[in-house]
Parts: C-alpha cells; sequence; structure tokens
C-alpha cells in the first residue's frame, strides 16, 4: 500500500480509515517506504470565534449505519459537544453525477463529478458545516478529497463554516474532479468526531 498524504480534517481522515479499512487519498502524495499508515496534514479551517464554537474542538457523534445508506436516505444523528451541549440532526448525500460539463467551456476536459448534499439541525445546540467533510470513495480505494470550484457559486454547499440553528437545513452542491472511466462507490460524510464515516451508495 502506498503512503499518502492526506487533505483531510481529522474527523473525516479517521472515520474513512475505520469505514474504508485504510485507502489512500487524491490529496498531494508521496512514497515514504510502503508504510500502511497515512501521513496527516490537518486542512485548513476557520478560526473559532463567539459562542457558537464552544465546546466544538470536542465534539462526538453517535455511530452511523454499519452498511452503505441508499441516495436520499438520512442519516439520524446525535452530536455532544465538549461542554455537553447536544444537537440531533440529519445528513443525507441526496444525488450524484458523473462527469458534468462546465457550463460555458469549450474545453471538453473540463468536467466534474458532483454531489448534491443537505444537512439539518433538527434540536439542539447550532450545528457546524462545511464541505470538508464530504468525500467520495473510488473503486480503486482512492478516497477522493480534491474539491474544485463551484460553477454555479449560488448552489454551492459551503466552503467555509455554516453553523445552523435549530430548524434550520443546509442544501447544496460538491464538486470533484471529474472521472470519465469509474463511479465511485460510495458518498463519504465524516464529521470531527464521528467513530466512523456514514455512507451512501452510489448506483454503478
Amino acid at each position: 500500500m502506498r503512503s499518502t498524504t492526506v487533505f483531510l480534517t481529522a474527523g473525516v481522515l479517521c472515520a474513512v480509515l475505520v469505514a474504508c479499512s485504510g485507502s489512500n487519498s487524491a490529496g498531494s502524495s508521496g512514497d515514504a517506504g510502503g508504510s500502511d499508515s497515512p501521513t496527516v496534514k490537518r486542512a485548513p479551517v476557520d478560526e473559532p470565534s463567539g459562542d457558537e464554537w464552544e465546546g466544538l474542538a470536542d465534539i462526538t457523534y453517535t455511530a452511523p449505519p454499519a452498511t452503505p445508506l441508499a441516495l436520499g436516505q438520512p442519516w439520524q444523528w446525535t452530536s455532544t459537544r465538549g461542554n455537553g451541549a447536544k444537537a440531533t440532526g440529519t445528513t443525507a448525500v441526496l444525488a450524484y453525477e458523473q462527469y458534468k460539463p462546465t457550463t460555458g467551456s469549450t474545453d471538453a476536459r473540463l468536467r466534474y463529478d458532483q454531489l448534491r448534499v443537505r444537512v439539518c439541525n433538527k434540536d439542539g445546540a447550532p450545528v457546524a458545516v462545511n464541505r470538508q467533510f464530504f468525500a467520495l470513495l473510488r473503486p480503486d480505494g482512492d478516497v477522493d478529497t480534491q474539491n474544485v470550484r463551484n460553477p454555479d457559486p449560488e448552489k454551492a454547499f459551503p466552503t467555509k463554516t455554516l453553523f445552523l440553528k435549530p430548524g434550520e437545513c443546509k442544501e447544496g452542491t460538491i464538486e470533484f474532479l471529474g472521472n470519465p472511466d469509474s463511479r465511485p462507490l460510495v458518498a463519504i460524510w465524516g464529521p470531527n468526531g464521528a467513530p466512523r464515516a456514514a455512507t451512501w451508495a452510489i448506483p454503478q
């Protein structure tokens, strides 16, 4: 197995390794002599500020189902912050589209794979969401976290941390580097504090 540098949050990395039994990332790679353990580099995150961030560093989530969910099927979770504040909510990967052309571009190579996702806060403390918790697992074991610029920013899932209050939802699209030859096996959501990643099966 190659040693790879994984550009993930610690939560996604840990969750993916548990759910997928170790895999290579689509981040920058290097060979360190065949080690089975990835080298971790944290993705940049927003600087904490305000009461919304209190206890967030030590948040935990209930475990997701051990088998992949169907597209559109929500996972209902409960989170507990380090200060004891709880929240309940749902996350769903609603749809997947492969190798979409970029609107207005004449370059056939400028294509992308797209997820449409939704996260809801049903009750409790504010819930932090952003697109860095989502990824794709490819058939060769690569975990694709390379989000690309959304061609329609108004429909994009947020790149910076957004806090959902009780009763609020956020839905949007996440784009990855296009791959015309292989569909991912599953879509992944692995927030910080999750014991493993929640997964949604991609129809083949």
